[in-house]
């Protein structure tokens, strides 16, 4: 199997993006992939690339069923407690934000320089009151 093992990353790969995107393209893709594997690899290589595909999509479909939020989709102010260190690139700040036992990531674009040096006092643990979705 020396040499084939990239055709078992391609096939993970592409079926991984199949179950997330339902894309009919990528499954066109991963069919024509199949084909050509039966054709030109070894047994084993395609046996492998099948079980290793069907794998990784089990494994993605069972940590998705445990992903699930306790957010309302249809909330737009958030109370919590900031859970990281904030930081600022450019006009982007960033952090970790507990909001109802849950961590989510927080991203604002600063608007000036004023703001961006007044949002750079926001201190780990601090509580505030968060709008977005």
């Amino acid at each position: 199997m020396k040499g084939y093992y990239i055709y078992c990353a391609f096939s993970m790969m592409i079926a991984l993006y199949v179950y997330d995107n339902h894309s009919a393209v990528s499954l066109f893709l991963l069919i024509v992939l199949f084909i050509f594997q039966w054709l030109q690899c070894p047994r084993k290589v395609v046996i492998a690339s099948a079980l290793l595909s069907v794998l990784c999509v089990y494994l993605l479909a069972e940590t998705n069923k445990h992903n699930k939020t306790v957010l309302l989709a249809e909330s737009s102010s958030f109370t919590g407690e900031i859970s990281s260190v904030p930081h600022s690139d450019g006009d982007k700040l960033t952090f970790k934000f507990t909001v109802q036992n849950e961590e989510v990531m927080a991203f604002y674009k600063l608007k000036t320089l004023e703001e961006k040096q007044q949002l750079e006092k926001l201190t780990i643990h601090q509580v505030c009151q968060l709008g977005g979705n």
